[in-house]
C-alpha cells in the first residue's frame, strides 16, 4: 500500500504534455478562408462536404475500382503567393443508387500535386500508401495563408459546409491534486498497517512432550 500510494502521488504530481488542436480560422458555405499564421505552425485543413457532393455525376478512377469518385483540390497560397495543392479523392460505392438517407462520401486518397515551398507536408505523409493522412503541414513563412477549395470535378454547386483551419499545439496538464490526496491517504494507511504489524509480535506456542 505504501508503494502504491507513493507511485500514485508522484505520478499525478508530475505535469504532462499532450497534443491537441485549436481552430484558427473557420467559415461555413464558403470556398475560401484565410488565416494569419507564424512560421513553424503545424496546421491541417478540416473540410466537411457540400450539400450536393454525395449526389450527381462522378468519375471512374482506375486506382479505385468499384467506386464512384469526386475530385476535390485544396489550394494553399502562402504569403509570397506561391501554391501548395492537395488533391482529395472522395468516393462512394458505384451503383449504390439513390438512398433515402444520403451518406457522406468517404476519403479514398489524399495526395500532393504541387508544392512551391510554402508548406512542409512531410509530417502528413504515409509511405506505406504513398499518400497523406490529412491536408496540411508545417508553415515555412509568417503571414496570411489562404485556403481555397478548387478543381471540384465533376462540378458541384454547393461550397463545402465548413473549412476549418486547425493548428496543433502542445498543452501542459498540471497535477491532479485529488489523486495526490488519494496517494497520500493510501501511503498513510499502509504506514499505519505496517506499524501495527510490527508492534504485534506473535506468541510462541509450546506443546507438551509426551513421555
Amino acid at each position: 500500500m505504501i508503494i502504491a500510494g507513493l507511485i500514485t502521488a508522484m505520478y499525478t504530481y508530475s505535469p504532462r504534455e499532450e497534443s491537441t488542436s485549436v481552430s484558427v480560422a473557420k467559415v461555413s458555405e464558403e470556398w475560401s478562408v484565410s488565416a494569419n499564421l507564424s512560421k513553424g505552425d503545424f496546421i491541417w485543413v478540416h473540410t466537411t462536404q457540400g450539400l450536393d457532393w454525395p449526389v450527381g455525376l462522378f468519375e471512374v478512377d482506375e486506382d479505385f475500382p468499384g467506386f464512384a469518385v469526386l475530385y476535390v483540390g485544396v489550394n494553399i497560397t502562402d504569403p509570397r503567393g506561391n501554391l501548395t495543392l492537395f488533391l482529395i479523392k472522395y468516393g462512394k460505392v458505384a451503383g449504390a443508387g439513390d438512398q433515402e438517407v444520403i451518406q457522406p462520401l468517404s476519403i479514398l486518397d489524399i495526395n500532393l500535386t504541387i508544392n512551391e515551398g510554402g508548406l512542409n507536408a512531410t509530417p502528413m505523409y504515409r509511405p506505406s500508401t504513398n499518400s497523406y493522412w490529412y491536408v496540411g503541414g508545417i508553415t515555412q513563412f509568417s503571414g496570411i495563408y489562404t485556403f481555397t477549395i478548387v478543381h471540384v470535378w465533376p462540378s458541384r454547386e454547393y461550397a463545402p459546409s465548413t473549412i476549418d483551419i486547425r493548428k496543433y499545439i502542445v498543452v501542459t496538464e498540471g497535477p491532479s491534486y485529488y489523486l495526490i490526496s488519494v496517494g497520500i491517504t493510501v501511503t498513510a494507511a499502509g504506514a499505519v498497517l505496517t506499524w501495527f504489524s510490527l508492534k504485534k509480535k506473535p506468541k510462541a506456542k509450546f506443546s507438551k512432550r509426551k513421555s
